[in-house]
């Protein structure tokens, strides 16, 4: 199995199990990226709804494609609904340019839609290293930001950028 390959030529046979498997890291690469939200803003005013979103928009934009991509026959789409579901799920998320957010708070609304997007297409490798590059550049950005301003109470950061160094073997 190539993991660059798209899971719905890889399950051609079975696109159901196809669309839980993408589902499934859309899911868990939401949740990690709301976690490390979390733990970087911890302590700083943050708009509370952002960790949920980037559970959400993930979901909804794999939900979305995915399902598209199971019934493409069905639908009997030469590529055209795909693209304009594609570019209406981007203008969708126009609605949170009306909320006060800040413009890391957009980034990170954009990954996770993207993210999601080409999970929906169904390849889950680079949403994945995309993913690991997004959460460790934005932890290991805090660790450094904060032990160049001050050495006290970043006890967080410096836990937050260990485990995940554990976790993809990054040494720091």
């Amino acid at each position: 199995m190539n993991p660059f390959a798209s899971v719905f030529q890889t399950f051609s046979d079975n696109t159901v199990l196809a669309f839980f498997i993408v589902f499934g890291i859309s899911l868990v690469i939401g949740v990690a990226m709301a976690l490390t939200y979390k733990a970087v803003k911890k302590g700083e005013v943050y708009t509370k709804f952002m960790p949920i979103a980037m559970i959400v928009v993930p979901l909804a934009m794999t939900t979305l494609i995915g399902l598209i991509n199971m019934r493409n026959i069905e639908i009997e789409s030469d590529g055209y609904v795909r693209v304009a579901l594609v570019v209406s799920a981007g203008v969708a998320l126009t609605r949170f340019r009306s909320d006060k957010l800040s413009m890391l708070d957009m980034v990170y609304l954009i990954v996770a839609s993207t993210l999601g997007i080409v999970l929906g297409i169904g390849y889950f490798m680079y949403p994945v290293i995309v993913a690991v590059v997004v959460i460790v550049a934005t932890a290991g950005g805090e660790y450094h930001r904060c032990h160049c301003a001050a050495k006290d109470g970043c006890e967080r950061y410096h836990h937050l950028f260990h485990t995940l160094s554990v976790f993809i073997a990054i040494p720091y």
